[in-house]
C-alpha cells in the first residue's frame, strides 16, 4: 500500500490532466459513467487491492489507464450494451502484428518507449492521440475530444509514426 500511496502523491498536474482526458475519452463508450467516475473507480480499486499494480511492468499512469479501460468494458458488458473492442495503438500505428503474443509483448514495450519519448519532449498532444487510439476511438472522436482539424490530427499521427520508425527496431 505505501507504494501505491507514494505513486498517487507523485502524480504531477500533467499526469492528472492526462488521466482526466483519457477518462473523458473512455466515457464516450461508457454512457453510464463519466470520466471522473472512471478515474476515481480505478484509483479506489487499486488502493483497496481489487486491481493489482505491477510497477515493474507498467508505470502508475499506464496502470490507471488500463484499469479505466477494464472498468469501462465490464460496465458496457454488465449493461448489455454492444461492446466496442478497444484496439491497440500498436496496431493503429503499424508497429507489429498484435495477434502474435511475442510481438504483442514487444509492442507494449515499444508503446512505453514512445510514451516516454513524447512525455520527455512535452508533447502532450501526441500522448493524448496515442491514448485515444489505444482506446479504439476513431478519427472523428479524437478530433472532437481534442478539438483538432482533420489536418492537425493527420499531422500528429504522422509525427507519431515518424518517431516510432526512428526510435524502434523494425
Amino acid at each position: 500500500m505505501p507504494e501505491i500511496e507514494s505513486a498517487v502523491v507523485a502524480l504531477s498536474d500533467a499526469d492528472w490532466y492526462r488521466l482526466r482526458r483519457v477518462g473523458q475519452i473512455i466515457s464516450l463508450k461508457t454512457p453510464t459513467m463519466d470520466g471522473e467516475a472512471l478515474l476515481f473507480e480505478a484509483l479506489e480499486r487499486t488502493i483497496d487491492g481489487r486491481r493489482q499494480w505491477r510497477p515493474e511492468a507498467v508505470d502508475f499512469v499506464g496502470h490507471l489507464i488500463g484499469a479505466m479501460r477494464s472498468i469501462a468494458s465490464h460496465e458496457i458488458e454488465r449493461k448489455g450494451n454492444k461492446v466496442v473492442p478497444f484496439t491497440s495503438s500498436v496496431e493503429l500505428i503499424g508497429l507489429s502484428d498484435p495477434t502474435d503474443p511475442e510481438e504483442a509483448l514487444s509492442a507494449e514495450q515499444q508503446i512505453r518507449m514512445l510514451r516516454a519519448h513524447f512525455g520527455a519532449g512535452g508533447d502532450s498532444l501526441a500522448l493524448q492521440v496515442l491514448d485515444a487510439m489505444e482506446l479504439g476511438c476513431d478519427g472523428s472522436m479524437i478530433r472532437e475530444q481534442l478539438s483538432l482539424s482533420q489536418n492537425a490530427l493527420q499531422t500528429v499521427v504522422r509525427r507519431i509514426r515518424r518517431v516510432a520508425h526512428r526510435l524502434l527496431p523494425t
